[in-house]
């Protein structure tokens, strides 16, 4: 147990580290950054989960374009954080000024006070330590940066219960199975677009939404079809649907209807503007159809 004499050495050189920024404080000066709580830690957590989530939502957008409006929410509020982050950069900046070099040295009664707190922490902790004479590691679980994905599943679930009071409110019902597409649950994504339609036959983001999940996740050829038919009845209203093209393309492919998934796809590429990164997918599907 002789090494554990080094431990009040240790412990001193650590209350130097920490205690310094309070030696080197002047009168009322705020600590320097970081020492004093932040209101931009929510807002930075918040960042970081935005941007997880449109991480996930880019992998998706590959694969259904229809999530593309989402995306632009998502970046939207993205921007409006980052918005809020520069002022309150520049609120801080503005009320804590840096003092003039010749202000930063402290008085004599501020820093031997500081001065007699430090000596008077690094006696006790030197006693304590050799009165004790142990040096078990007390380990404390490191915040996450980001909510897990069990963490938000549970807060959809709470948001489910709580929209299942309200079967008519359109926003929260549309956001809820927004959310669930992004966490890959297209099954309750089903059921909320569902209830959508069944409360506001008119939203045509939810029956286009609807469509491409069925066609995409249906558990049996018939729910597929049901899908391929509202497809087929929103390309009827609209001939330049871009997500009705490229899943009917898909589907007519699977079913050996080379010429009809080929003029699908067709004038989907023609629609998608050169910059979209959804041509090349397109441009793919086509190259696959002509090779033997």
């Amino acid at each position: 147990m002789s090494w554990i004499a080094f431990l009040p050495l240790l412990f001193v050189a650590s209350l130097v580290v920490v205690l310094w920024p309070v030696i080197e404080k002047n009168g009322n000066q705020p600590l320097p950054a970081g020492l004093e709580d932040d209101p931009r830690t929510v807002l930075e957590d918040r960042r970081l989960a935005l941007l997880a989530q449109l991480k996930e939502m880019e992998q998706e957008t590959a694969r259904d374009p229809g999530l593309a409006a989402g995306r632009e929410r998502l970046e939207a509020e993205l921007a409006e954080l980052f918005a809020q982050l520069d002022r309150m950069k520049a609120t801080s900046a503005t009320a804590h000024p840096r003092p003039a070099p010749e202000t930063w040295r402290v008085s004599g009664v501020d820093k031997g006070f500081a001065g007699a707190v430090f000596l008077f922490m690094a006696t006790c902790s030197a006693f304590l330590y050799l009165l004790m004479g142990t040096t078990e590691t007390i380990v404390t679980p490191e915040r996450s940066a980001l909510e897990s994905s069990d963490q938000i599943d549970r807060m959809l679930d709470q948001a489910a219960r709580r929209l299942a009071q309200t079967p008519e409110n359109l926003e929260g019902w549309m956001r809820l199975a927004r959310s669930y597409v992004v966490m890959q649950r297209p099954r309750e994504a089903m059921a909320a677009y569902s209830l959508i339609l069944r409360h506001h036959p008119e939203a045509k983001e939810a029956r286009d939404a609807l469509a491409g999940l069925k066609v995409q996740h249906g558990d049996s050829e018939k729910e597929i079809e049901e899908g391929a038919a509202m497809l087929r009845s929103i390309l009827a209203e609209d001939p330049d649907h871009r997500e009705a093209l490229w899943f009917l393309g898909g589907l007519a492919f699977r079913a050996g209807a080379v010429d009809e998934a080929s003029g699908h796809w067709k004038r989907l590429l023609e629609l998608l503007p050169p910059d979209d990164p959804n041509r090349e997918m397109v441009r793919q599907s086509l190259e696959n159809i002509k090779t033997p």
